[in-house]
């Protein structure tokens, strides 16, 4: 049976849970950071094309080069352009989109929307990538 909530209680979790992870913070370092470019839109879009990607778990990214655009809604602006790197794993991109994969998680049903973010069935983030090698 579900645990009844009432909206004030869910609002409260919900704000407890972005401060905590803080996903305002990361988006603005995510948003401060210009990622390493690994080869330039157009030629990571004829990869994608032709079958030369694969999807990566966001959790598995660091330093890999997305293959299509990820824009996280709001702000609607791109954090990664295809062919840019992804960064460390401790970097302010994939932070950031590990803190909205858990704070997804938490609360199904307010999940953000991320362009270029496909999800499992268990709310698990991965973007297309360029191929190693």
């Amino acid at each position: 049976m579900a645990r009844r909530c009432a909206l004030r209680d869910l609002c409260d979790q919900m704000h407890g849970e972005i401060r905590d992870r803080r996903i305002i913070e990361l988006l603005d370092q995510a948003f401060g950071e210009i990622p390493a470019q690994a080869i330039n839109p157009a030629e990571a879009y004829r990869h994608l094309v032709r079958g030369r990607t694969e999807k990566v778990p966001v959790s598995d990214m660091a330093d890999r080069a997305a293959a299509v655009m990820v824009v996280p809604y709001p702000p609607g602006i791109p954090i990664l352009m295809p062919g840019e790197r992804a960064g460390t794993a401790d970097g302010a991109v994939l932070r950031y989109l590990l803190a909205l994969e858990a704070f997804d998680a938490r609360f199904p049903g307010f999940a953000h929307d991320i362009h270029g973010v496909e999800r499992d069935e268990h709310g698990a983030f991965s973007i297309e990538c360029l191929q190693h090698g």
